[in-house]
């Protein structure tokens, strides 16, 4: 019944689109016609070929990897097509895409997707598959290093051309052939068509029949691309056409890889791989022609392009359309404002016409859409329009003006010339441009051409040479967008004026010229003898600056007409030059050049006095002098800007007083001697001093210091020997003192005192006589005294007026340079003492210094080396025996030595005395380092033997032992040169144990002492063989090798105590007893907290390999496992997880586990024999996917990680069998949902019926995998639409199982 509704559907289909093609008048160039379902015999199909009558189909299946064969009742349609048989090509081909056969259809050729081998096929029969041998008789011809990925190819009409598509390059390759349709005769790639990005990607490719046509498949756009090639079968002639044809309709949610043509181009197929599996079948006409293009027109004018205006009487209009059309016709084209005469076609694409306008504005012609057809009979599409603007009337224009603004009479420039004028006025179609011309009087425009200037109303020439004193007309005349000339319209002239003013004379001030000013605000300047020979003068302009010609004071001013200037107003620099510039301007703006005034300078500075010497005549002022006749005057000053004009001196008895000498001119002189005076003893004289500048400044009044006149000489009394009271003897051999109380001088005073030594008294024979300037004692060394010698030092004093007073002599000083002898110093407060343990104090003590007249002091120094002050400098103690230095920072085990030195009653100092030194130890001994560190892990089984190197020797010390077990170990110490202590620690100890050993009273030579010093030592745990503190898979392969190979050194029982606390008790052979002690071991270990969880592995090795058959899980060692360790993480309330647990040992092998059931976590050791697996029970408690988390790792007999990572295994629960269950909900509206079980992977069609039987929607049609499936049908039928209410049944199909149920929907 559903098989004869679907005919009759096809047919009601097929006469519907040849009623709509018929009534509508219309011919495309590509019809669809039909499709044939190939679904139940093809899951995959790639392409299609005919044999040459149409009478044969074949399809390539890529999935079956087989040719499918079909017959036609009637050629090239596939509604006839039936089913006959598949031929299978698995042998060469396991993804095959593209089929083609010779001319005959003796011989077949496969291309298969990712091989670059192309199969031939030879067929006893032609076109009859049946006859060909899928092992033998099958030619390869390998394309390897020409082609990435062959897919379509196709041959020449006689065989000897080859053509064939590379998918990966997407191009086209051309191979000639020796010998026809024989592949192994290929010569080498001779052309290539790239498509570039014409196409997107490729798989198949057709040509014409006569090779002139080439059709390119598109399947990521679903469209075919059309070729011409100018020569046939000639690649390098190929041109890409704007002509292509889309698939898109017919596949919708699909695509293709394969097409094909019939024999005479009438017809195409195409293969629907990705939809519904279908061949669609189209008609084309004319033959091998997918034109679906729209034809396009434009319309031009020889008189202008679109949009332009002009005043033609009428306009020859073309009309040239893209493809030739024959139903073009003048009642096509609209027109307004105007008529068209003269209608003709010239070709089969261009039409010419004559257009008239009616009245001046704009005209429009058009040619609407779908008016005319091409050959194909595509409608065209609507034409640009055409627009024009008619204008025959002229412009007018009113007023011009000379300038650029208001209308001028004069201009100052003989380069340019401006106008400007109102705008023309022009109604329709407005102003093009306008002209410009020039002339000289009244007369036709001679000096400048008319010149086209745009649509600008101003306008300036430039670079022109105009004559001074001539008129010029401007001229203007404009012509609009037609063509139309306005009359010309001109303005009044202007006549050019270029020369500037004549230049007069400037000067400062305003009567003459002045140099000098002490003004610092005003300034004057008065000219005169300005003019201007043409346009007369408009205006003077003035500035003021620092430089002739300059404006940096005061830039350009305007001062109207006045020939004067006073500015009061400015800020004026002193020593500065200031120059007054003046220009003047004529009516047309000619400046004359600039006259400058020679410069007036500001002086506002008063001269300066800087000094006044009274009495000196060699410049040097005195304050003395003795002579009551005499006075010499000089000064100094100074004017920087104007000079001195004149010096004014006076004296007087007091400072600026003139009762002695009135005011008197020196003119410029700075010096003057007076004579003839009489001068008064003791009385100060002043001499005062005034300058005047040449500006009229005068200086302040400058007065000396004075000078006094002094007539008497010093007196003095007594000399003393030594720097105080006099003195007998000195311990100095280079150095003699003296000083001298009691000099008096009235008036001057004391100038300068000199002194002198001698071997005699009053003698000079050491010293001569010294000037000591007015110091009344001295200290004179260099010199070299003898011992026992007597010396005398002589003074005189002078005054300040230059008085020498009588010479005084000491009684005499005798020489002394003898110091004590030294004694013997000792370390320490009492006996010497070699070492010491502070370090922030140090002592001393000494004996046997003496010298004849006594120790004045003793001083004392701390140094690291003999004699040495650089720890403490030397220090004044007085005349004590002993010292102690506190406050010290003394460096530990570093030696130091005292130093002492005396002086006696004369400051002679003795030789420094050492003592032997001792040395600073403030650290008490240690433990430098351990022969077995603490970080270790002591065996279980060997002896341990600990030695600890001391930092320093020691002089007493002991060790004592504890363990946290109470383990007797056989605990030994000693003590060895004072540098070593050497433990030992007799084994088996208790696994898991920890020993303390504790070092107390280390005793160093200075008497520091060490206490409680720890070192803590664990022991590893019982069956850790690698001592990494977790019994681990390693440590379960050691011991299984051991018990295996019967090696006693990885024996662990019998043992007693409780886990993990064990202590061996080694029998010498393996039994139960060894077993159980790693097995309470192991699940001891793994019972800790924090213990079962997951490793973040390394990805080692090669990947995990595991089988799954839905209850369990199957792991596959790789090849040289001998142990591994499974870690599970899992959800608990959706699968159990469970292992068998053989805690002997069978044959090596021996597993054991840990579960926590709770939170989901299992952890499996195990050691294996070769090819041993390991095997994982499940329980699923969902029906849907699992994921379990593993990380694992297989080891080799050395231990060595082979294989390790994580993976996350996805468990897929299976039903053990095909059913089909009731949908949910049922009754329902708008959706339901069906589930369905496969036990295995299967293709399934699950197909909605109504209550008539006829197919309502095919909602799955597809591979499946094995599991619990479901679907939700939408209740919308194949073609999209929603479906009424009523009883459905949805029937499942499987290659195994069939099965049909009833559902209710609901509205």
């Amino acid at each position: 019944m559903i098989q004869i509704f679907n005919k009759i559907m096809t047919k009601i289909k097929y006469i519907l689109i040849i009623g709509f093609w018929l009534s509508s008048g219309l011919m495309a160039d590509v019809t669809y016609i039909d499709a044939l379902n190939v679904a139940s015999n093809i899951s995959d199909p790639k392409d299609v070929a005919f044999n040459s009558d149409g009478t044969k189909m074949f399809v390539i299946d890529n999935a079956a990897d087989d040719i499918t064969e079909y017959t036609l009742s009637t050629g090239f349609d596939v509604s006839t097509a039936t089913y006959v048989d598949e031929f299978s090509i698995s042998g060469q081909s396991t993804a095959a895409y593209g089929l083609t056969f010779n001319n005959d259809g003796t011989k077949m050729y496969i291309t298969v997707w990712g091989n670059t081998n192309i199969y031939t096929y030879t067929l006893d029969t032609g076109f009859d598959i049946s006859t060909a041998s899928a092992t033998t008789g099958v030619q390869t011809d390998s394309f390897d290093g020409e082609i990435s990925n062959p897919s379509g190819m196709a041959f020449n009409s006689d065989g000897t051309k080859y053509f064939i598509n590379d998918n990966s390059a997407d191009k086209i390759y051309l191979y000639t052939l020796s010998t026809a349709y024989d592949l192994s005769t290929k010569g080498s790639k001779t052309e290539v068509l790239s498509y570039g990005s014409d196409i997107l990607a490729t798989n198949d490719f057709e040509l014409n029949s006569d090779g002139t046509k080439l059709f390119v498949l598109d399947f990521h756009n679903k469209s075919l691309d059309e070729y011409t090639l100018s020569t046939a079968y000639d690649l390098t002639t190929a041109t890409h056409t704007s002509n292509t044809f889309s698939f898109s309709t017919q596949l919708a949610g699909g695509t293709t890889y394969g097409f094909t043509f019939n024999n005479d181009g009438t017809k195409l197929f195409m293969v629907d791989w990705w939809g519904a599996d279908k061949v669609h079948e189209y008609t084309v006409s004319p033959a091998y022609t997918i034109d679906s293009t729209a034809p396009t027109m434009t319309i031009t004018a020889g008189e202008g392009a679109d949009g332009f205006t002009s005043n033609d009487a009428s306009l020859a209009l073309t009309f040239t359309s893209s493809e030739a059309t024959t139903d073009f016709a003048e009642e096509d084209i609209t027109v307004t404002n105007g008529a068209l005469s003269d209608f003709a076609g010239t070709s089969s694409t261009v039409y010419t016409a004559t257009f008239t306008p009616t009245a001046e504005g704009t005209a429009t012609i058009d040619v609407a859409a779908s008016t005319f057809t091409d050959a194909a009979g595509n409608n065209n599409t609507v034409v640009d329009q055409f627009n024009w603007t008619y204008d025959v009337t002229a412009p007018a224009g009113t007023i011009v003006n000379d300038g650029t603004g208001e209308d001028i009479t004069y201009t100052g420039s003989d380069s340019t010339l401006s106008a400007n004028w109102l705008a023309f006025t022009e109604d329709v179609s407005g102003i093009s441009h306008y002209e410009i011309g020039v002339d000289e009087g009244d007369v036709l425009p001679d000096y400048i051409a008319w010149t086209s200037i745009g649509d600008t109303t101003t306008h300036t020439f430039t670079e022109l040479n105009l004559t001074n004193g001539t008129l010029y007309n401007v001229k203007v005349r404009a012509t609009d967008v037609a063509g139309n000339l306005s009359d010309v319209v001109s303005g009044d002239g202007v006549i050019v004026d270029i020369e500037g003013p004549l230049t007069g004379t400037v000067f400062d001030g305003p009567d003459a010229d002045m140099d000098w000013t002490n003004s610092s605000t005003t300034l004057i300047a008065t000219w005169s003898d300005f003019s201007d020979t043409l346009s007369g003068i408009e205006k003077y302009e003035y500035a003021v600056g620092t430089v002739i010609g300059g404006t940096d004071v005061v830039d350009w001013t305007d001062n109207a007409i006045d020939t004067t200037v006073t500015r009061t107003d400015l800020t004026l620099a002193n020593s500065t030059a200031y120059y007054v510039s003046v220009r003047s301007t004529d009516n047309v703006g000619n400046v004359s050049d600039v006259v400058t005034t020679d410069g007036i300078t500001v002086d506002t500075d008063a001269p300066v006095i800087s000094e006044v010497i009274e009495g000196g005549t060699d410049g040097v002022d005195i304050d003395y002098q003795s002579s009551a006749t005499t006075l010499a005057i000089s000064w100094s000053g100074s004017d920087l800007v104007s000079g001195i004009s004149k010096y004014e001196y006076a004296l007087g008895t007091t400072s600026g007083g003139t009762e002695v000498k009135t005011w008197i001119s020196a003119t410029t002189d700075t010096s003057v001697s007076l004579s003839g005076l009489s001068l008064s003893n003791a009385t100060k004289y002043f001499t005062s001093v005034k300058a005047t500048d040449k500006a009229g400044n005068v200086s302040a009044v400058i007065t000396g210091d004075g000078i006094t006149i002094d007539l008497t000489a010093p007196s003095g009394t007594i000399a003393n020997d030594g720097t105080g009271d006099d003195i007998t003897y000195t311990s100095s051999d280079s150095t003699l003192s003296a000083n001298w109380p009691g000099f008096t001088e009235d008036v001057s005073g004391i100038e300068k005192y000199e002194y002198a030594i001698g071997s005699t008294s009053g003698g000079t024979d050491i010293v001569s006589w010294t000037d000591n300037s007015t110091n009344t004692s001295v200290t004179k060394t260099g010199l070299s005294l003898t011992s026992e010698t007597t010396y005398y030092v002589s003074v005189r004093a002078t005054d300040g007026a230059s008085n020498v007073s009588s010479v005084i002599t000491t009684n005499g000083v005798t020489a002394d340079l003898v110091g004590p002898t030294i004694g013997t110093i000792t370390d320490g407060s009492g006996e010497d003492i070699e070492w010491a343990n502070v370090n922030t104090s140090a002592s001393t003590n000494w004996s046997g210094f003496e010298d004849v007249n006594g120790i004045a002091k003793y001083e004392v120094a701390l140094g690291s080396e003999a004699k040495g002050s650089d720890v403490v400098e030397w220090t004044d103690i007085g005349t004590a025996t002993s010292h102690t230095f506190s406050d010290l920072n003394l460096a530990d085990n570093t030696q130091y030595f005292f130093s002492v030195r005396a002086t006696d009653g004369l400051g002679n100092l003795s030789e420094v005395a050492a003592s032997n030194g001792f040395m600073v130890d403030i650290t008490a001994p240690a433990i430098s380092s351990v022969s077995v560190p603490t970080t270790n892990t002591l065996s279980i089984f060997d002896n341990v033997s600990i030695e600890m190197t001391l930092s320093e020797p020691v002089l007493a010390g002991n060790v004592s032992f504890s363990s946290a077990q109470g383990d007797n170990v056989g605990f030994t110490q000693n003590i060895e040169e004072q540098t070593n202590i050497i433990i030992t620690l007799a084994a088996p100890f208790t696994g898991g144990d920890e020993f303390t050993l504790t070092v107390n009273g280390l005793r160093d030579r200075a008497n520091n002492v060490t206490d409680n010093l720890e070192y803590i030592y664990n022991v590893a745990l019982l069956a850790d063989y690698d001592v990494d503190g977790s019994i681990g898979i390693t440590d379960l392969n050691t011991f299984v090798s051991g018990w295996e190979g019967k090696d006693t050194q990885f024996e662990i029982g019998p043992v007693t105590g409780t886990a993990p606390n064990f202590k061996p008790a080694l029998d010498g052979i393996y039994n139960a007893r060894d077993g159980m002690a790693f097995v309470r071991m192991w699940h001891w270990d793994n019972d800790q907290a924090g213990k079962l969880m997951a490793k973040a592995n390394p990805q080692v090795g090669v990947p995990l390999n595991y089988h799954y058959d839905n209850e369990l899980l199957t792991f596959l060692p790789p090849l040289g496992t001998v142990a591994a360790e499974l870690f599970f993480d899992y959800s608990p309330i959706e699968i159990g997880v469970s292992v068998k647990e053989n805690k002997l040992i069978q044959k090596r092998a021996m597993s054991l586990s840990k579960q926590d059931t709770v939170t989901g976590k299992m952890l499996i050791h195990q050691t294996l024999n070769k090819g041993d697996q390991i095997k994982v029970n499940l329980q699923h408690y969902q029906k849907r996917d699992v994921t379990i988390d593993l990380s694992y790792t297989y080891i080799n007999s050395d231990n060595d990680v082979i294989s390790s990572g994580n993976f996350e295994v996805v468990l897929i629960p299976l039903p053990k069998e095909f059913a089909l269950h009731q949908n949910y909900p049922n009754p329902f509206n708008p959706v339901t949902t069906i589930q369905y079980d496969l036990p295995k992977a299967a293709h399934v069609r699950l197909i909605i019926y109504d209550i008539m039987g006829r197919e309502v929607a095919t909602i799955l049609n597809a591979e499946m995998n094995a599991g619990y499936q479901s679907i939700i049908w939408n209740t919308r039928n194949n073609f999209g639409k929603p479906v009424s209410a009523g009883i459905y049944f949805y029937h499942l199909q499987t290659k195994d199982f069939v099965k049909t149920r009833k559902m209710v929907l609901l509205k």
